[in-house]
């Protein structure tokens, strides 16, 4: 799926292998490109930390959906991920 953001085009791509999920993102132009594997473990971690305990198979057919009515849809929507990093989560205990 590719999207607009900022005047750039990047491609998402969502897929899920056994227990494990990979999110890549990647500029179209430049070819920076960004990719994590998140296993069921690690996805549950992250989300209870945040507040908002989910599994993986939750997340995976939120991400999915929010991909899908963006990518099908003519108006202007976008996805609104918090960045956060290790340091974040260990305050959030």
């Amino acid at each position: 799926c590719i999207f607009n953001s900022r005047g750039q085009q990047y491609q998402f791509v969502l897929s899920i292998h056994q227990q494990t999920m990979l999110l890549e993102v990647e500029n179209i132009v430049t070819l920076s490109r960004w990719a994590r594997h998140y296993d069921v473990e690690g996805i549950e971690y992250l989300t209870q930390k945040c507040g908002s305990m989910r599994n993986m198979q939750i997340i995976a057919k939120m991400l999915d959906r929010a991909i899908n009515e963006i990518k099908d849809n003519d108006q202007q929507k976008s996805i609104n991920l918090q960045i956060i990093n290790k340091s974040d989560l260990e305050k959030k205990q």
